[in-house]
């Protein structure tokens, strides 16, 4: 397999692009032999994402590019399969462009057709939206660079476009050589990385996301497996093909004065705890019924994640007063006890006091 990564221009693979938009629906016939290609995602999302901009390309004994794609798709699995009729069984260069312009994203050499009907497939392609962790929290940058790179090695470099709208676009960036030139009409929301070429796993791959290009100096250098192992999320295809698929989290719901999570499977009090922001000690003293046993859970049970009494909403401050009687400051127990609360409730909403009570 060949990885351009510097884009290249290619008017024959627009042609066939343009082909492929105009006679989507049209029928072609059919030869004794196809190709197949695989996308993990939704058809929704071949469309919006402009996923279908792929050809195969002509050869000698067959002289036309093949690029009127019939879609299929396995909503259970979030799979997709384009396939494209071919007339001859030989070894094919598979290329696929950035939506929207005439430059060749990647090139896949000597891939091969099947029989007419199968549905095997030996490329595999997922698209992901990229974020960044900041704290606890996940979100789109709209400054900065991503990298891709696929066995150490860069495959494309992408420049987020400035105006806050966490677009991205190409550049012309190769291992060998950075550039600040961006691939013209390319403006993209989704990264396309193979998942499978060959019938064989692309296992190593590194996704990098930086303030400031990275330079030819820091290429040459510094960046090398180890550094990229540290400093890069790595991609588990695995994983991000099972996050695909996996259920939202339940949110929680107000219900009356009390807002409710309902229990789901895989789910523990410590991780829904987390993900509230509140101590496992917290989420027990609001459902006293787990307290004896903590990991006893089932599906569907309910949870109280927040409870507004009317005392609560009535009185939002205490003034800590001393005790005229002992001259010593008020206790978490002795105000907890005012207001009817656990003091370890009662501490929770006071988190500044978290890490030293006394003070």
């Amino acid at each position: 397999m060949r990885y351009h990564s510097k884009p290249q221009e290619s008017n024959s693979i627009t042609r066939a692009i343009e082909a492929f938009n105009e006679h989507l629906s049209d029928k072609k016939e059919e030869g004794e032999f196809q190709y197949n290609v695989e996308l993990v995602c939704s058809p929704e999302e071949v469309q919006s994402f402009g996923l279908k901009s792929f050809a195969l390309m002509a050869t000698e004994q067959e002289g036309s590019i093949s690029s009127s794609w019939s879609l299929s798709s396995n909503a259970e699995r979030n799979r997709v399969l384009l396939s494209t009729s071919v007339g001859i069984n030989e070894p094919k260069t598979l290329c696929f462009q950035f939506p929207g312009t005439k430059s060749t994203a990647l090139e896949l050499e000597n891939v091969g057709p099947v029989k007419h009907g199968s549905t095997s497939v030996s490329e595999s392609f997922v698209p992901v939206k990229l974020s960044v962790q900041i704290g606890e929290r996940l979100g789109w940058p709209t400054q900065g660079y991503f990298y891709h790179f696929i066995d150490d090695e860069l495959a494309h470099e992408y420049q987020i476009q400035d105006g806050g709208k966490w677009t991205f676009s190409a550049t012309t960036s190769t291992n060998e050589q950075l550039s600040d030139e961006v691939v013209d009409g390319h403006e993209a929301s989704v990264i396309v990385l193979p998942c499978k070429i060959g019938n064989t796993k692309v296992s190593r791959q590194h996704l990098l996301y930086v303030r400031n290009k990275l330079s030819a100096e820091f290429m040459q250098s510094t960046l090398s497996a180890e550094w990229l192992d540290e400093n890069a999320c790595i991609v588990d295809l695995d994983e991000v093909i099972e996050t695909r698929t996996a259920k939202l989290i339940e949110k929680p719901k107000q219900i009356g004065e009390e807002v409710i999570y309902t229990i789901q499977a895989g789910d523990s009090l410590s991780a829904i705890a987390h993900r509230q922001g509140l101590s496992l000690e917290a989420l027990l003293a609001l459902n006293p019924q787990h307290e004896e046993n903590p990991h006893q859970i089932n599906v569907g049970d309910k949870l109280v994640l927040e409870r507004k009494s009317k005392a609560t909403q009535e009185i939002e401050f205490h003034t800590c007063q001393l005790d005229p009687e002992t001259n010593q400051r008020e206790t978490w127990d002795g105000i907890a006890a005012l207001y009817n609360l656990l003091p370890r409730f009662l501490l929770e909403l006071n988190p500044l006091y978290l890490d030293d009570p006394l003070s």
